[in-house]
């Protein structure tokens, strides 16, 4: 559709300060931009009584330098422009009505005072992890069977339902704030991961945005405590189980560092920061030094000095944990992978249905194999998103 100086064009989008900029769009759809405060103001003058005409008029007589037309037309280009002389273009779809438990549940969960205990139960759990040497998680805790198709068992059928656990933490943080939540399985570099978008927290303000990004943590936090807390009382199977949830939670934690697969961490650092696309403007500069083009020099012209050294910070952490993570696979996971398979195909040559190694041989085939399938799904999802691109700014994608 034309657009021009006489049209009468209104702009429903949300508008929230970040630092010296401003960050506005359509949470519905997911979109937003990064604009200074005279692009807010054309915003807020986009009601669908003025013409373009008029509010450039309106403009010149406030001594501000604007053009209007070409604004618009690049709001309309990003879907977000909500009609054009009546024609409405940004519909909103049927919104479902929030659960009553859901929104109770979400209240009393991250309620200030919870938030205060997840915080303690953090601590006291790294308390007694230190203090007590028994409940410290080592590598031999993975097996909690003595088959090792029956651990590898337990381990798909615990490991997945922490996850869940994690991911509804976000889901109702969010609730919370009216924030919806997708979720979708991906990878960071070969890590199976799944992703809470969260794009719509963009129309909410930079204090409203860190108890969504913890709330995954706050959640573990709890069940590792609870976890630790079980191991006292608990004997035999039932203390081997709770030794499995405690290694998983913790190894959990420490993948939280990992802040250049873009963590939840990662988001929580990026927010204080205020810089959506910190891991975005690293990767430009890593692939701009290994295609021998210095993307630096152009990057300090939309940047601040401060900016620049963040993301060079940034890039630099990408660059050590790719280094890492390669370490890890071709040293580590690969190898450890085949000596797997190995084992397995050993147990499968006895082929008697009377022998447990067979039926343990089955069982490891069995998980492999659908894990492999679940990875194959999160590396489509992942190459589908990077067919698509990427919005003009970052997404909020917590895992």
């Amino acid at each position: 559709m034309n657009i021009t100086l006489d049209s009468k064009v209104t702009a429903k989008l949300s508008v929230q300060a970040d630092g010296e900029e401003f960050t506005v769009g359509d949470p519905v759809s997911g979109t937003f931009i990064r604009v200074p405060y005279e692009a807010v103001h054309i915003i807020h003058l986009l009601d669908g009584v003025k013409t373009l005409n008029e509010i450039s008029e309106q403009l010149r007589n406030e001594q501000m330098d604007a053009d209007v037309l070409d604004f618009v037309e690049t709001l309309h280009e990003l879907e977000l422009i909500y009609s054009i002389d009546g024609k409405v273009f940004l519909i909103p779809p049927d919104e479902k009505p929030v659960s009553k438990s859901l929104s109770a549940a979400a209240s009393v969960i991250f309620h200030p005072i919870s938030q205060v205990c997840y915080v303690l139960f953090f601590l006291l759990s790294i308390g007694m992890i230190a203090g007590i040497p028994e409940l410290r998680p080592v590598y031999k805790d993975f097996w909690a069977a003595e088959a090792t198709g029956l651990s590898l068992l337990l381990l798909f059928f615990i490991s997945w339902p922490l996850t869940i656990l994690h991911e509804l933490g976000h889901y109702l943080a969010a609730l919370r704030l009216g924030i919806p939540v997708k979720f979708n399985l991906s990878l960071r570099f070969y890590w199976l991961v799944v992703e809470a978008d969260m794009t719509g927290l963009w129309s909410v303000s930079k204090q409203k945005r860190y108890l969504p990004y913890a709330a995954g943590m706050a959640v573990d936090s709890f069940l590792l405590f609870l976890s630790l807390a079980g191991q006292m009382a608990a004997a035999g199977f039932a203390l081997k189980l709770l030794k499995m949830i405690t290694l998983l939670l913790v190894m959990r934690f420490a993948w939280q560092l990992l802040i250049f697969l873009r963590t939840d961490i990662y988001f929580l650092i990026m927010n204080k920061l205020n810089m959506p696309s910190l891991h975005g403007y690293a990767k430009e500069i890593m692939t701009g030094y290994m295609r021998k083009k210095d993307r630096g020099e152009s990057l300090k012209e939309e940047l601040s000095v401060k900016e620049m050294s963040y993301v060079k910070s940034f890039a630099s952490c990408y660059l050590i944990g790719g280094i890492i993570a390669a370490g890890l696979l071709f040293l580590y996971s690969l190898p450890g992978l085949y000596v797997l398979l190995k084992q397995t195909m050993v147990q499968l040559s006895v082929y008697s249905l009377n022998s447990w190694l067979f039926w343990d041989g089955i069982i490891t085939l069995a998980i492999l194999s659908v894990n492999a399938v679940i990875w194959s799904i999160g590396a489509a999802s992942k190459y589908k998103g990077s067919k698509t691109g990427t919005l003009p700014i970052s997404s909020n994608e917590a895992t």
